[in-house]
């Protein structure tokens, strides 16, 4: 997304196909049945034009072993703030993994799951708040060129995972969107774990139209948390080859994971 980027990679090369968030959409609620109060603003995908910031999510897998690669992939991107899924690092703490980032981190003791964000050492001054939620969620929220922006990255539960599970994510994750000021911009990266289909005419707000698989709760989930809090699903907005699209594939079955 725009503030809910959550299938951005770091090799996505394409052209929008048409605005995100042209219409203010009617009020949202939650597919959960929770009481969110959304957004009651409009938002555009960059509402400093100034303001460049380059931006990233990519599920890592572990990190054991690929700072040193995933350092030099950064620097060669040029990316500023990267969200990391998947660490299955423990503990919440803070290092440097060279070529100029810092990676602040947390993870549950059982050694699964995990988020992280790396920062670019231009921005580590202006770092206002980290916050570590749990081993599924953490913020950040920087300063950038006189812009309040909040780094969140999320790592929802797998389909196999329990109901209770599931909604205490989406349950958490909906509190920190409501706790950010409508004056600040959100940027989350993520790996939601769903599915949006490619075309949605009751989520075009927020919902470009371009997608890979079928919708399922997952995906009800994403899109009715984006329309709640009025956030583009970013890379639905890019036209890409269907190549590009898939994230997953596994002999004869291939999917986007949203």
């Amino acid at each position: 997304m725009e503030r809910l980027r959550n299938a951005l990679s770091l090799t996505d090369r394409a052209s929008t196909r048409n605005d995100a968030q042209t219409h203010r959409p009617k009020s949202a609620s939650s597919m959960l049945g929770l009481p969110s109060q959304g957004r009651a603003r409009l938002t555009t995908l960059v509402p400093n034009r100034n303001l460049k910031v380059r931006f990233a999510t990519l599920n890592v897998g572990t990190l054991t072993g690929k700072t040193k690669e995933l350092a030099s992939l950064f620097k060669r991107k040029r990316v500023d703030f990267i969200c990391l899924q998947e660490t299955r690092w423990t503990g919440s703490k803070a290092r440097n993994i060279g070529e100029g980032y810092k990676l602040m981190y947390v993870g549950a003791k059982h050694g699964r799951n995990g988020v992280a964000i790396a920062v670019k050492e231009d921005h580590l001054e202006n770092i206002l708040e980290v916050n570590r939620i749990n081993d599924r969620l953490m913020s950040i929220k920087v300063l950038v060129e006189g812009e309040v922006l909040n780094i969140v990255a999320a790592y929802a539960p797998q389909v196999g995972c329990s109901q209770a599970e599931k909604d205490n994510f989406w349950t958490s994750l909906e509190y920190i969107l409501q706790l950010i000021s409508p004056k600040e911009t959100t940027l989350l990266g993520g790996d939601l774990n769903g599915h949006i289909e490619e075309a949605n005419s009751a989520f075009k707000r927020v919902h470009g139209g371009y997608a890979y698989g079928t919708l399922n709760d997952a995906g009800k989930v994403i899109l009715s948390t984006a329309a709640a809090f009025d956030l583009a699903i970013a890379n639905s907005f890019f036209a890409k080859k269907i190549e590009h699209l898939i994230t997953y594939k596994s002999g004869q079955t291939s999917s986007q994971i949203d």
